[in-house]
Parts: structure tokens; C-alpha cells; sequence
């Protein structure tokens, strides 16, 4: 069960608008995290996948499941990529 914030949900605005295939790389990245069963707990796998392409641009592996976790990993993917900033525009 994922926990949803109703008042945040309310700001959220869908940019994609269900169009999943962007004309250029950098254009779209998807970010997903998932929980890997250890012996003594979970380890949390976030990866970053450019739509263009399809393929994981960028990925972190930890043992907590924090945003202090994710946001040095879109900057690495970012620097990786030669992006500067982002643009919200496609």
C-alpha cells in the first residue's frame, strides 16, 4: 500500500498526459524504487529509465528509502547525461 498525501495529490499535474514515447533522449525519465529481500531486512533499488531509449540511464542501491537517497542520483544521471537544467517543455 502506497501512502498518498490528499493535499498533495491536489498539486500534481499530469505533464505527460499518457504519452509515452518522447522524440528525443532526455526528453522523459521514468524513476522507480524497489524493495530487494536481504537475510537481515531490505536494500532499495532506484533506477532511472529515459523513455526514449528505454534503457536505465542511472541507478542507486540502498538501505534506506529516503530522498536524501534519490536526489545526488538524478544529479549523477544529470552530470552523466550533460544536463544542465530541466525543462519541463518537450
Amino acid at each position: 500500500t502506497t501512502t498518498r498525501n490528499s493535499k498533495f495529490d491536489k498539486q500534481l499535474i499530469n505533464i505527460l498526459d499518457e504519452q509515452f514515447n518522447p522524440l528525443r533522449p532526455n526528453a522523459v525519465w521514468c524513476i522507480d524504487t524497489t524493495y530487494i529481500p536481504v537475510h537481515d531486512g531490505f536494500v532499495y533499488l532506484t533506477s532511472i529509465m529515459d523513455l526514449y531509449s528505454r534503457r536505465i540511464i542511472g541507478w542507486d542501491l540502498s538501505e534506506t528509502l529516503e530522498v536524501s537517497n534519490v536526489i545526488p542520483l538524478i544529479e549523477k544521471t544529470k552530470h552523466s547525461r550533460h544536463i544542465k537544467a530541466i525543462n519541463h517543455a518537450q
